[in-house]
């Protein structure tokens, strides 16, 4: 029910069109804007998601070098097929340059824990740098 008020000596809806052209305009306004952010994210997953079979594999090869060298497990018990790109760095070596990030998450189920393999990728293709993050048990 819409209640009313009195206000110099007329009675007006406590709801004005005024306010009711704000709250239209700034709902279509957030859906605007997270519209905008859905399609920036949908691109920007595309662009990133175009690494060559051979830096995969070079990359891949890198993770379970380092995934070894620090766990001392078998890299043959992780499955290393499933890998993601994550937001790059910037090349501290090379300037105006990003290092790509590729990323893996291991379940190794003969210790039962799960570990996240990060191998830093520059532009022309090659690795440059393996970190092995223990996530726990």
């Amino acid at each position: 029910m819409n209640e009313f008020y009195e206000r110099n000596g007329s009675r007006h809806d406590s709801v004005s069109e005024d306010d009711r052209a704000q709250r239209f305009n700034k709902d279509t306004g957030m859906k605007k804007l997270s519209m905008l952010i859905v399609i920036s994210v949908l691109m920007s997953a595309t662009a990133l998601a175009q690494v060559d079979a051979t830096t995969v594999q070079t990359a891949t090869q890198t993770a379970q070098k380092a995934y070894e060298a620090v766990t001392g497990n078998d890299a043959r018990d992780v499955d290393w097929s499933t890998f993601e790109v994550i937001p790059g760095m910037k090349d501290p070596v090379t300037t105006g340059h990003k290092l790509r990030v590729l990323q893996w998450e291991g379940f190794n189920p003969g210790y039962r824990t799960y570990d996240r393999v990060r191998v830093l990728v520059n532009e022309g293709g090659s690795t440059v740098g393996a970190e092995v993050l223990y996530m726990g048990r």
